[in-house]
Protein backbone atom coordinates (compact mmCIF):
# COMPACT_ATOMS: atom_id res chain seq x y z
CA UNK A 1 0.00 0.00 0.00
CA UNK A 2 0.97 3.46 -0.33
CA UNK A 3 1.43 5.45 2.42
CA UNK A 4 1.72 8.66 0.14
CA UNK A 5 -1.35 8.33 -1.66
CA UNK A 6 -4.89 8.16 0.35
CA UNK A 7 -8.66 7.35 -1.69
CA UNK A 8 -11.56 8.76 -0.01
CA UNK A 9 -14.84 7.04 -0.14
CA UNK A 10 -17.49 9.24 -2.46
CA UNK A 11 -20.54 7.07 -2.92
CA UNK A 12 -21.21 8.70 -6.49
CA UNK A 13 -17.94 9.68 -7.92
CA UNK A 14 -18.11 12.91 -9.93
CA UNK A 15 -18.97 12.03 -13.55
CA UNK A 16 -19.05 8.41 -13.90
CA UNK A 17 -15.23 8.78 -13.70
CA UNK A 18 -13.59 5.76 -16.33
CA UNK A 19 -10.28 5.55 -14.91
CA UNK A 20 -9.44 3.79 -11.87
CA UNK A 21 -10.46 6.53 -9.27
CA UNK A 22 -14.01 6.79 -9.60
CA UNK A 23 -14.04 2.76 -8.42
CA UNK A 24 -11.87 3.55 -5.95
CA UNK A 25 -13.74 6.53 -4.01
CA UNK A 26 -17.12 4.11 -4.61
CA UNK A 27 -15.40 1.00 -3.06
CA UNK A 28 -13.75 2.82 -0.32
CA UNK A 29 -17.55 4.10 0.95
CA UNK A 30 -19.11 0.61 1.10
CA UNK A 31 -16.20 -0.35 2.69
CA UNK A 32 -16.91 1.97 5.06
CA UNK A 33 -20.44 1.24 5.35
CA UNK A 34 -20.44 -2.21 5.51
CA UNK A 35 -22.61 -3.13 7.41
CA UNK A 36 -23.45 -6.32 9.70
CA UNK A 37 -25.92 -8.07 11.69
CA UNK A 38 -24.35 -8.25 14.76
CA UNK A 39 -25.68 -10.67 17.64
CA UNK A 40 -25.41 -9.21 21.53
CA UNK A 41 -23.47 -12.13 24.14
CA UNK A 42 -25.54 -12.94 27.19
CA UNK A 43 -28.98 -10.85 26.52
CA UNK A 44 -29.95 -13.65 23.56
CA UNK A 45 -32.47 -11.10 22.54
CA UNK A 46 -30.76 -7.65 20.73
CA UNK A 47 -29.46 -7.84 17.13
CA UNK A 48 -28.91 -4.28 15.33
CA UNK A 49 -26.85 -3.35 12.59
CA UNK A 50 -24.07 -0.30 12.45
CA UNK A 51 -21.39 0.90 10.55
CA UNK A 52 -18.29 -2.05 11.20
CA UNK A 53 -15.35 -0.38 9.47
CA UNK A 54 -16.02 3.57 9.76
CA UNK A 55 -15.26 6.05 7.51
CA UNK A 56 -11.32 6.92 6.48
CA UNK A 57 -9.07 7.52 3.80
CA UNK A 58 -7.26 4.32 2.68
CA UNK A 59 -4.22 4.20 0.89
CA UNK A 60 -3.67 3.29 -2.54
CA UNK A 61 -3.14 -0.34 -3.41
CA UNK A 62 0.29 -0.57 -5.44
CA UNK A 63 0.42 -2.06 -8.77
CA UNK A 64 2.14 -4.95 -7.94
CA UNK A 65 1.36 -8.74 -8.39
CA UNK A 66 -1.18 -10.30 -6.15
CA UNK A 67 -2.13 -13.98 -4.71
CA UNK A 68 -5.37 -13.81 -3.70
CA UNK A 69 -7.84 -16.47 -1.45
CA UNK A 70 -10.81 -17.65 -3.68
CA UNK A 71 -12.53 -18.39 0.26
CA UNK A 72 -12.32 -15.06 0.93
CA UNK A 73 -12.84 -13.62 -2.44
CA UNK A 74 -16.19 -15.31 -2.11
CA UNK A 75 -17.18 -14.25 1.31
CA UNK A 76 -16.36 -10.14 0.43
CA UNK A 77 -18.65 -10.85 -2.91
CA UNK A 78 -21.00 -12.59 -0.75
CA UNK A 79 -21.09 -9.03 1.78
CA UNK A 80 -21.28 -6.71 -1.26
CA UNK A 81 -23.22 -8.79 -3.92
CA UNK A 82 -25.80 -5.89 -4.85
CA UNK A 83 -22.35 -4.24 -6.06
CA UNK A 84 -20.43 -6.77 -7.42
CA UNK A 85 -23.29 -7.86 -9.32
CA UNK A 86 -23.79 -4.76 -11.02
CA UNK A 87 -19.94 -4.16 -11.51
CA UNK A 88 -19.89 -7.52 -13.48
CA UNK A 89 -22.54 -6.43 -15.84
CA UNK A 90 -20.25 -3.71 -17.28
CA UNK A 91 -17.85 -4.64 -20.18
CA UNK A 92 -15.51 -2.18 -19.10
CA UNK A 93 -14.43 -0.65 -15.88
CA UNK A 94 -15.88 2.42 -14.38
CA UNK A 95 -17.50 3.52 -17.94
CA UNK A 96 -21.07 3.49 -16.98
CA UNK A 97 -22.51 6.70 -15.06
CA UNK A 98 -25.03 6.21 -12.34
CA UNK A 99 -23.53 2.43 -11.58
CA UNK A 100 -20.27 2.91 -10.30
CA UNK A 101 -17.92 -0.08 -10.08
CA UNK A 102 -16.41 -2.01 -7.24
CA UNK A 103 -12.51 -2.35 -7.13
CA UNK A 104 -11.92 -5.81 -6.49
CA UNK A 105 -8.49 -5.67 -5.26
CA UNK A 106 -9.01 -2.71 -3.02
CA UNK A 107 -12.18 -4.23 -1.68
CA UNK A 108 -10.40 -7.56 -0.81
CA UNK A 109 -6.97 -5.88 0.50
CA UNK A 110 -8.70 -3.38 2.90
CA UNK A 111 -11.46 -6.02 3.80
CA UNK A 112 -8.72 -7.87 5.01
CA UNK A 113 -6.62 -5.02 7.00
CA UNK A 114 -10.23 -3.96 9.00
CA UNK A 115 -11.27 -7.30 9.92
CA UNK A 116 -7.56 -7.72 11.59
CA UNK A 117 -7.93 -4.36 12.69
CA UNK A 118 -11.25 -5.16 13.90
CA UNK A 119 -9.78 -8.78 15.70
CA UNK A 120 -7.23 -7.04 17.63
CA UNK A 121 -9.86 -4.28 18.63
CA UNK A 122 -11.92 -6.71 20.08
CA UNK A 123 -9.39 -8.75 21.82
CA UNK A 124 -8.23 -5.50 23.72
CA UNK A 125 -11.69 -4.07 24.26
CA UNK A 126 -13.42 -6.99 24.60
CA UNK A 127 -11.07 -10.38 25.94
CA UNK A 128 -8.77 -7.77 27.49
CA UNK A 129 -11.20 -4.94 29.29
CA UNK A 130 -14.63 -6.02 28.87
CA UNK A 131 -16.83 -7.64 31.89
CA UNK A 132 -18.28 -11.27 31.92
CA UNK A 133 -21.64 -9.65 31.84
CA UNK A 134 -20.84 -7.46 28.48
CA UNK A 135 -20.66 -3.98 30.95
CA UNK A 136 -18.26 -1.42 29.91
CA UNK A 137 -17.97 0.40 33.93
CA UNK A 138 -16.32 3.34 34.83
CA UNK A 139 -14.19 0.98 36.44
CA UNK A 140 -13.20 -0.65 33.51
CA UNK A 141 -13.08 2.25 30.98
CA UNK A 142 -10.22 3.95 33.86
CA UNK A 143 -8.31 0.74 33.22
CA UNK A 144 -8.43 0.55 29.72
CA UNK A 145 -7.15 4.39 30.09
CA UNK A 146 -4.33 4.02 31.71
CA UNK A 147 -3.19 0.87 29.63
CA UNK A 148 -3.58 3.39 26.58
CA UNK A 149 -1.12 6.05 28.66
CA UNK A 150 -3.73 8.00 29.68
CA UNK A 151 -3.64 10.10 32.76
CA UNK A 152 -6.77 10.37 35.14
CA UNK A 153 -8.81 13.20 34.72
CA UNK A 154 -7.14 14.17 30.85
CA UNK A 155 -9.52 13.04 27.91
CA UNK A 156 -6.45 12.93 25.05
CA UNK A 157 -3.57 11.01 24.27
CA UNK A 158 -0.66 12.08 21.94
CA UNK A 159 0.94 9.24 20.27
CA UNK A 160 3.91 8.93 18.16
CA UNK A 161 4.80 6.00 15.88
CA UNK A 162 8.13 4.55 16.52
CA UNK A 163 10.53 3.47 13.98
CA UNK A 164 9.88 -0.51 13.43
CA UNK A 165 13.28 -2.34 13.52
CA UNK A 166 11.53 -4.73 11.47
CA UNK A 167 11.21 -3.27 8.36
CA UNK A 168 14.91 -1.94 8.49
CA UNK A 169 15.84 -3.20 4.81
CA UNK A 170 19.18 -5.39 6.42
CA UNK A 171 16.76 -6.80 8.92
CA UNK A 172 14.32 -7.66 6.57
CA UNK A 173 17.13 -9.23 4.21
CA UNK A 174 18.36 -11.52 7.07
CA UNK A 175 15.09 -12.66 8.32
CA UNK A 176 14.64 -13.78 4.39
CA UNK A 177 18.03 -15.34 3.94
CA UNK A 178 17.36 -17.10 7.78
CA UNK A 179 13.96 -18.34 6.25
CA UNK A 180 15.93 -19.98 3.26
CA UNK A 181 15.13 -17.38 0.33
CA UNK A 182 17.66 -15.61 -1.54
CA UNK A 183 16.35 -12.50 -2.25
CA UNK A 184 17.35 -11.60 -5.93
CA UNK A 185 18.30 -7.80 -6.02
CA UNK A 186 15.85 -7.45 -8.90
CA UNK A 187 12.88 -6.22 -6.08
CA UNK A 188 13.00 -5.12 -2.86
CA UNK A 189 10.58 -4.33 0.08
CA UNK A 190 9.34 -0.68 0.72
CA UNK A 191 8.03 0.47 4.14
CA UNK A 192 5.91 4.26 5.14
CA UNK A 193 8.35 6.62 7.07
CA UNK A 194 9.06 5.98 10.01
CA UNK A 195 8.41 8.35 13.16
CA UNK A 196 5.45 10.23 11.73
CA UNK A 197 3.42 11.61 14.54
CA UNK A 198 -0.16 10.15 14.79
CA UNK A 199 -3.10 11.93 16.57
Amino acid sequence: MQSDLFVQGIENPAGGDTGEWGPLQYTNYHISLCKVLRFIFMSHKKLFTDSRFGFRQRPYVAHTAKALSLSLLKEFTTIWHKEVSITASHPFRGMTAGNPDLYTLFLYTHSIVERWREALLWSWAVGKHGGLEDEWTEDIKARAWQDLGGKPGESALEVFMKPRLSANPRVVDWTLREAGYIPSGKTTYEFGPHAVPFR
